[in-house]
């Protein structure tokens, strides 16, 4: 606390104390057959005055202790409710402190409440994911076996079905380990073609229903990633480009290096989206105007997804967009080499490391 502060704090301290001044004073000059002279009068006020004020400096400095406790707990920012408040110096500053620090237990119970209901909610969907997909494994068999008496189209349009349920269980698996995700990744060195092709069979038979045509690119580059969360981001990009693209549209997924860096594009002529919704489409929950008006029942949970389990592997996701022509989502590696190997030792160094922070 400032003095100044300090001071309008005891202005009515000081209101009081220059009435009982002037009432003593009044006091003493009015007594009969004994008048005081008035400058006796000043200087009893003068001195009193100093008292009060040399009273009012060493309470300052006093209480200043206190108060630079307050500042320094304030000063922890976050971690202030981790650490208990301390330097009460009286009964009041102890009322306070003993309530600030009820509160932070309060908080700290309230807290750990949370992270258990959290962790069985998470084991609940994780267990609920395992048994859904014993039984989707099982249709899954039933549909590849050929041995279901039903015409192929609607053997195709069951096999999306399938596919389109498969994701969503992933949704909502990945989303679960969204917040735990250090516990469930393994980054190491992949072909990046190899993972895109892969990615582009699962969805094949969309391809055919929708006649759109493909073209993925010849080259490709060695990327840090995580094989099955880049899978499934990249699903979810090439998901929504197969859902905005009409019939007879093209998409095309292109790899591409510059400076060192590693480039998959994923471009498609469709719709577009609208500049108003550039901003938000990674936001959690926003369907944009796309979603809403096309009969597609977005969640707005996959871009969100996939933008945030990109920034966690180090990855960066953006999009360009024009309404009527198409967008491009663009996935960027960061630049990786090794050096020291002519002693032996292969350390990996990181062009971007601030991409590489969650």
């Amino acid at each position: 606390m400032t003095i100044k502060d300090y001071l309008l704090d005891h202005i009515p301290h000081t209101i009081f104390w220059i009435i009982g001044l002037l009432l003593l004073d009044i006091s003493l000059w009015l007594i009969p057959n004994s008048p005081i002279p008035i400058s006796y009068l000043l200087y009893v006020d003068v001195l009193l005055t100093v008292l009060y004020i040399i009273f009012l400096i060493l309470v300052y400095f006093y209480r200043n202790r206190w108060y630079a406790s307050l500042r320094n707990h304030l000063d922890l920012g976050q971690n202030a409710l981790d650490i208990p408040l301390k330097g009460a110096q009286n009964h009041g500053q102890r009322f306070m402190q003993a309530h600030i620090n009820q509160l932070l237990s309060y908080h700290h119970q309230q807290l750990d409440a949370l992270i258990s209901k959290e962790q069985d909610q998470q084991e609940f969907v994780e267990s609920w994911v395992h048994d859904i997909k014993v039984p989707m494994a099982a249709t899954k068999l039933l549909l590849d076996s050929g041995n279901l008496p039903i015409p192929p189209q609607a053997k195709q349009q069951l096999n999306q079905e399938w596919q389109q349920i498969n994701h969503y269980v992933d949704q909502i698996l990945y989303y679960s380990r969204l917040e735990n995700f250090a516990n469930d990744y393994l980054l190491r060195e992949y072909h990046l073609r190899a993972i895109v092709v892969a990615v582009v069979k699962e969805n094949m038979d969309y391809f055919f229903q929708k006649h759109i045509h493909l073209n993925v690119s010849d080259a490709d580059a060695v990327v840090l990633t995580d094989e099955k969360w880049l899978t499934y981001i990249l699903n979810q990009l090439l998901s929504n480009a197969l859902k905005y693209t009409p019939d007879g549209g093209n998409i095309a997924l292109t790899i591409r290096q510059d400076h060192g860096a590693v480039y998959l594009d994923i471009q498609d002529n469709g719709v577009g989206i609208p500049q108003e919704d550039l901003t938000r489409i990674f936001d959690k929950g926003f369907t944009g105007t796309n979603g809403r008006l096309a009969n597609q029942h977005a969640t707005g949970l996959g871009l969100y997804l996939a933008q945030r389990l990109s920034d966690k592997l180090g990855h960066h996701l953006s999009v360009t967009s024009k309404v009527g022509a198409g967008s491009t989502f663009t996935i960027s590696f960061p630049a990786l080499n090794y050096y020291n190997e002519q002693l032996g030792e292969k350390t990996l160094k990181v062009h971007n490391p601030q991409r590489f922070n969650d």
